[in-house]
């Protein structure tokens, strides 16, 4: 029996990419491309961060917004402090103070949640 994962699909070069949402560790903005990182490849995706957003939170809980160029994907989050998210592939990314607050709500909610 396999098990179900949320999929998203990621238009590259004009090639679509069945990406499985989970595995997607952040998405980053930069002009008019989304950049999103996930456990073995990135992709380059000509799309504004808030289409990004929607995007990955439709159907899947575990993206939070931290910044207004990055949204990472709370179950790779290793720590964090005011001032920056790091994350297990090595990255280390800023969080925005306008953001700290929801981040530590989301953050705690996804640690009770996958607690169990």
């Amino acid at each position: 029996m396999y098990e179900k994962r949320e999929t998203i699909l990621l238009k590259e070069n004009g090639e679509e990419h069945v990406v499985v949402a989970e595995d997607i560790i952040f998405a980053e903005s930069s002009n008019n491309y989304v950049r999103f990182v996930t456990c073995d490849k990135e992709y380059r995706v000509r799309m504004k961060l808030n289409e990004a957003q929607n995007l990955l939170c439709e159907n899947v809980q575990c993206f939070c917004r931290i910044h207004r160029c990055s949204i990472i994907n709370l179950g790779h989050v290793t720590s964090y402090n005011e001032k920056e998210v790091n994350l297990d592939n090595g990255e280390i990314l800023p969080i925005s103070k306008s953001f700290l607050s929801q981040f530590r709500t989301d953050i705690f909610e996804y640690v009770k949640y996958h607690a169990r």
